[in-house]
């Protein structure tokens, strides 16, 4: 029996024990393999790095970006899925964004937070959805019918 191959993580702030991941639970990405939550991690910190650069500025100073996004997830331990809902969220409303700092703000606006608790919910009642009951088999009972004639009024 041939031993799975053993990776190291390739994301630099892997959290986990041992950052050696084994070749069945490997993401690959690129020539790189990830833990399947260092993966999402780092796509989600791709997607905010591209969403900002197309939507909000393009001229915004990349390693300053870099720094405020590690900071907001590895510091503060926000999710990285909460920060780039939060940073959606602005775009869509139109929240004004002038700077990569403003973005420790827009995590705790209230109205971002709100939204956040919304969309949850909605996950969550959508998984009850899924996980509904079979149906139960019916018991159905029926009387057996009886003729009704002047007879068995008097017995």
């Amino acid at each position: 029996m041939a031993k799975p191959k053993v990776y190291k993580c390739g994301f630099r702030h892997c959290q986990h024990e041992s950052c050696e991941v084994s070749q069945e639970e490997a993401v690959q990405v690129g020539r790189r393999y990830f833990h399947s939550d260092c993966a999402e991690i780092y796509y989600n910190m791709q997607e905010i790095q591209r969403l900002y650069r197309e939507k909000i500025s393009n001229t915004v100073v990349m390693p300053q970006l870099l720094s405020v996004i590690n900071n907001i997830v590895f510091t503060k331990h926000i999710e990285s899925s909460y920060l780039l809902f939060a940073l959606k969220f602005a775009i869509n409303t139109k929240i004004s964004i002038r700077s990569p700092y403003s973005l420790h703000y827009l995590v705790d606006r209230y109205q971002v937070k709100e939204a956040w608790k919304k969309k949850q919910s909605q996950k969550v009642r959508a998984v009850k959805f899924e996980a509904a009951p079979q149906k139960a088999p019916t018991f159905s009972f029926a009387a057996p019918k009886q003729t009704k004639d002047i007879g068995d009024l008097f017995g």
